[in-house]
């Protein structure tokens, strides 16, 4: 990741040029990504779906998405998992057009929601698969965090940076109707 990380101030930003072919492109982002297979199988089905590929995949987009229209872009607190998505990516030539529009950092949710402001196309689609769901008191999975922990990736300032992003605070991002929230637990 420090490659593409700027250096020159103390939040540190992401140099999305160096990371994106098409910076105009709108983003898809996944938050806790983990290894990164939603997002990189959303790159791949959007150019099936749109004819370029296995014509057994269905076309109908209940989200009415140009999938292969957007550049995608994960994070996850796990260093191996992310170095996985990123590994995956260049590693057959028939998925070549994954470079260039998906990419993978280690960053905590609120960082990454926080760098996502200096992207230049925009965010349309921020997803939360799965996050860590609460330990009940005295049961369940000793592992989990317990309700009054600071460790849970979706916060009330998680929440509000999404909503910043998918409808921000210009009326010029206004008008452009917003984005998508997908989160499933």
């Amino acid at each position: 990741i420090s490659e593409f990380i700027s250096k020159s101030t103390e939040r540190r930003d992401i140099n999305w040029d160096q990371i994106f072919h098409d910076t105009s492109k709108p983003l898809v982002c996944d938050v806790g990504s983990g290894m990164g297979a939603t997002l990189i199988n959303f790159s791949v089905w959007a150019n099936r779906a749109n004819g370029d590929g296995d014509e057994s995949i269905p076309r109908d987009d209940t989200l009415q998405k140009a999938w292969s229209q957007c550049n995608y872009a994960g994070a996850d607190l796990n260093q191996a998992m992310v170095n996985f998505g990123n590994g995956i990516i260049p590693s057959r030539d028939i998925f070549a057009q994954r470079m260039g529009r998906v990419h993978f950092f280690c960053l905590s949710a609120e960082d990454f929601l926080t760098r996502l402001r200096s992207y230049p196309g925009g965010v349309s689609m921020i997803m939360i698969n799965f996050p860590s769901p609460y330990r009940l008191d005295g049961a369940g999975n000793s592992q989990l965090p317990s309700k009054h922990s600071n460790q849970f990736m979706v916060t009330k300032k998680v929440l509000t940076l999404i909503a910043e992003l998918l409808y921000g605070n210009s009326k010029r991002e206004r008008e452009r109707g917003g984005g998508i929230f997908l989160f499933q637990t």
